[in-house]
């Protein structure tokens, strides 16, 4: 009798153990899943021409193992990142061919479509691609797994940017900070100007090198006075600061300055002799 009570005891703790130990179990509680999905192939045009019956733009991205994927997207952008044409457009695996030019539904390819305008100038310009997951948190489940650059032809003439209004002292102590600056000035706009920079040369006629394989020097037009001179930014005035070492050649140096643009397009050429003391 005493032994099956000792039985029956111990099968109303062992029961009590299982119920509070359900009750410690937390409710929301998910299956852990890493990202595991992969970019396979990108697909846009290498070049578009404007076309008004049709200036739409379609570029697709194919990826395997969806199921941790939650939204992609593309933008576009100069090949410097300093101007956007296109943002944070989306692309779909949802078959529609009309909306997001999507041809087949679910089959691991997303596809977005925009339009191109025709007041964009012609230049090369850069496709970011980027996928959200759905596992992590922003910024982390934020990737950019992607880039492609490609030609855009305008419909828009494209002019050469001009260079004017050289600003250079006529001469130099070695070891004498001085800024020196150009306009420049563009029928398409200041946003198409690529660059503008320089070529050096020494009195016996020898070209700089800017160390790097390079013999062009860039020109700045940032509005960071300690740092390049400029005075103020994105007003076309490009500057530099600059100075010659102490073991520098004396004599008449030569600066010869262009700028091109963002369709590759050069300017004049400009050039300035400065006496080095």
């Amino acid at each position: 009798m005493l032994k099956e009570k000792n039985i029956l005891l111990f099968i109303i703790l062992l029961s009590l153990f299982i119920f509070n130990g359900c009750n410690d179990i937390p409710n929301n509680v998910v299956e852990l899943k890493n990202v595991d999905y992969k970019v396979v192939k990108i697909s846009a045009p290498d070049t578009l021409v404007y076309n008004p019956s049709d200036s739409s733009f379609t570029s697709s991205i194919s990826i395997k193992n969806t199921g941790t994927v939650k939204k992609v997207w593309f933008s576009i952008s100069t090949l410097d990142g300093t101007n956007f044409l296109k943002e944070n457009v989306i692309m779909s695996d949802n078959g529609d061919t009309q909306v997001s030019g999507d041809k087949n539904k679910d089959d691991g390819v997303y596809t977005g479509k925009t339009i191109l305008g025709k007041n964009i100038n012609s230049a090369a310009y850069e496709i970011d691609y980027f996928v959200e997951d759905r596992i992590r948190s922003i910024p982390e489940s934020i990737v950019k797994v992607g880039t492609k650059e490609f030609y855009f032809q305008s419909a828009i003439d494209n002019s050469p940017p001009e260079l004017s209004d050289l600003s250079m002292p006529d001469s130099v102590n070695r070891g004498e900070s001085f800024v020196f600056s150009i306009k420049v000035t563009d029928a398409n706009g200041l946003n198409d100007i690529a660059g503008v920079y320089f070529e050096l040369y020494r009195p016996d006629n020898s070209i700089v090198n800017t160390g790097s394989g390079d013999t062009k020097f860039p020109m700045f037009d940032d509005g960071n006075t300690s740092q390049s001179g400029d005075v103020t930014a994105g007003d076309g005035i490009y500057s530099l600061k600059n100075s010659f070492g102490s073991t520098s050649q004396t004599g008449l140096w030569r600066f010869e300055f262009r700028a091109f643009d963002r369709a590759h397009a050069l300017s004049n050429s400009v050039t300035k002799k400065l006496l080095v003391k």
